[in-house]
């Protein structure tokens, strides 16, 4: 490709999860490397989280918003996601897949707190009630036994310190 017009596009998602150090380094190097215009980089970030390494490596007076200026010509500002639409979406698709289990699904659901839990903790806690609901399926479990499962499961998710505490 030395002679084509083409752009290589380079996708980098969740630097911010990367150590302060690793994360900054890449983008002064990918800055410093890769700005020859054949090369387009967009990044996946929580600014949030980036903003806290930058203030990590070069303490707290360093002025971030300048700072990542020089690395991104254009942002975009994704609205955060609602856990209560994740909910919702997963308890139909549980009370679509296992009807007879639909009180326990909502009752799950209904006690999950919205402040507080992410949608990938919304997301776990779906894969755990949608394969404790699959071993009830195959009735290996008495329905004692799948209510105490399944409220200590959503015990786990909403305090993992009461889960500690009791387990």
């Amino acid at each position: 490709m030395p002679n084509s017009d083409k752009k290589i596009v380079i996708i980098v998602d969740e630097l911010d999860r990367c150590r302060p150090t690793f994360a900054i380094e890449l983008l002064e190097r990918v800055k410093h490397l890769f700005d020859t215009g054949k090369y387009l980089f967009i990044f996946t970030i929580c600014a949030t989280q980036l903003k806290e390494s930058v203030r990590q490596i070069y303490g707290n007076a360093y002025e971030e918003t300048g700072y990542f200026r020089r690395f991104f010509d254009i942002q975009f500002y994704l609205p955060l996601p609602k856990v209560k639409e994740c909910l919702e979406k997963n308890q139909k698709l549980l009370t679509d897949k296992y009807p007879e289990n639909k009180d326990l699904i909502i009752a799950v659901h209904d006690s999950v707190p919205e402040n507080g839990f992410s949608l990938r903790t919304c997301d776990q806690l779906n894969t755990f009630l949608n394969l404790i609901l699959q071993i009830q399926n195959k009735n290996i479990l008495a329905n004692d036994e799948l209510m105490y499962l399944t409220f200590g499961i959503v015990i786990r998710f909403v305090s993992y310190e009461i889960f500690k505490k009791y387990l």
